[in-house]
């Protein structure tokens, strides 16, 4: 996933990718309250996984956005740790305590921590368990990257790419099949790069001519079509769009259609200029505890509430109010101050000398 963070360098803000995560958020929200019943299986499977993948072209580009174009030191090395793990980590933690105490006091397993082995891999960020799995791939992300970021001082773009595009074919073919579901960041490392690489093709093009008024018109027919076809995509009638056969987070055309809808988003062009909207982006800012928060709401709803008293649809929208409720207080009082905190109190220690 891709985190808002708290960063004063994130200002440099481009509203439309904030509204986007936002969009994610419903759709990992959407696509699980489908696989429990609380929704009818209107969209097929796969639909969250396509919300993570925005999330982890989001992370991608955040990173490249924020970081590679500032030189690799020891000092800026550790403001990026700190930062990153100060925004993802304590939420996180605190997930994890609300899964135990739901699996020691009611036996509800929700987050699918159900033994010692479980909570060992969330709380030291080797794998996480239900929907708390993309935490550590996230981490692990994060951690990869440092380590790009220092190589590109000293190796040309085109060939660490390819070396990672390499260790990703490995890593893929040594793994599939062994790890349960999709918990590893080989699976998903292609994301994250295509979010890294647009993130410097981006800033290199905003130093480039302002758009010219054919190119934003072509822009905007691009836009409508990939809207269309991701909308078709998510269909049952579209079925034929996804025609590899492989798992949605490997599959080529699932790929491609995200990232049109990336790029699209990121100028804002035809329909996706709706992401920049208020609600869109306050919806954005709130999408990490909506992430790791939804699950024992809609699950809640689905096994408790008189469901068969309301319409349709009903405990979809009364869960899904009360899961924003609780992102958003969780994002102002504990998210946000906690995260403040944490970086402040790095930053006020005295930093080594640097050359």
């Amino acid at each position: 996933m891709a985190p808002q963070p708290f960063d004063t360098t994130s200002r440099q803000d481009i509203p439309h990718l904030d509204g986007l995560r936002g969009a994610a958020a419903l759709l990992v929200v959407i696509g699980h309250s489908i696989s429990i019943g609380l929704l009818p299986a209107l969209l097929p499977e796969g639909i969250s996984g396509q919300g993570v993948a925005l999330f982890f072209l989001l992370s991608g580009f955040l990173m490249g956005h924020l970081y590679l174009a500032r030189p690799f030191t020891p000092l800026a090395f550790r403001r990026f740790i700190v930062s990153r793990l100060a925004r993802v980590l304590p939420l996180f933690y605190a997930t994890v305590l609300l899964a135990v105490a739901l699996k020691a006091g009611l036996h509800l397993s929700y987050y699918r921590i159900d033994n010692l082995t479980d909570l060992l891999g969330n709380g030291l960020l080797i794998a996480g368990t239900g929907v708390l799995w993309s935490i550590p791939v996230e981490v692990h992300f994060y951690l990869l990257f440092a380590l790009c970021w220092f190589l590109r001082t000293r190796l040309p773009d085109a060939v660490l790419l390819c070396g990672l595009l390499a260790l990703q074919t490995i890593a893929v073919m040594a793994l599939f099949g062994t790890i349960k579901g999709a918990a590893a960041l080989p699976f998903w490392l292609h994301y994250f790069a295509t979010g890294a690489v647009i993130a410097v093709l981006f800033g290199r093009a905003r130093q480039a001519q302002p758009t010219l008024p054919v190119r934003q018109a072509v822009g905007d027919l691009l836009a409508w079509l990939i809207a269309a076809a991701s909308i078709f995509s998510l269909s049952n009638a579209g079925a034929f769009l996804r025609f590899s056969g492989l798992p949605h987070f490997l599959a080529p055309e699932q790929y491609v259609l995200m990232v049109g809808v990336f790029v699209a988003a990121l100028y804002g062009q035809g329909p996706f200029r709706v992401f920049a909207a208020p609600l869109m982006r306050w919806l954005g800012s709130i999408s990490y505890g909506v992430y790791l928060l939804h699950m024992p709401v809609i699950h809640l709803m689905k096994d408790f509430a008189p469901a068969s008293t309301w319409p349709e649809g009903a405990g979809f929208l009364g869960a899904a109010g009360l899961v924003l409720g609780l992102a958003h207080l969780s994002q102002r009082y504990f998210e946000r101050p906690l995260q403040a905190w944490l970086v402040a109190r790095h930053r006020s220690r005295p930093a080594p000398n640097e050359n």
